[in-house]
């Protein structure tokens, strides 16, 4: 496979993990309000929950594969962001 292909498919599986952890929080909480105190609705959805963290880790392990974007520098190697340094010693004055 080509680097675009392996960044293509981290990011759908990032997605498809963020979409379904996002789907158990919210029905968690909504049934959850309804249950009495002490009761744990999470057993229900732990096959997604397991899916959503499964995806997250092949997105995190695919994500080592990535090409690098730009030329491999630092931002703090970067010409751009080098200052010049002043020889002055302070401001001047006329007098």
């Amino acid at each position: 496979m080509n680097r675009k292909t392996i960044s293509i498919l981290s990011n759908i599986s990032l997605a498809g993990a963020a979409l379904i952890g996002f789907y158990v929080i919210i029905q968690n909480w909504l049934v959850g309000r309804s249950l009495p105190p002490g009761a744990c609705s999470v057993d229900d959805y732990r096959p997604l929950v397991y899916t959503a963290i499964g995806l997250a880790l092949v997105s995190f392990t695919l994500s080592f594969f990535e090409k690098d974007k730009g030329d491999g520098r630092g931002p703090e190697e970067d010409d751009s962001t080098v200052l010049e340094e002043d020889d002055s010693t302070g401001p001047e004055v006329d007098h």
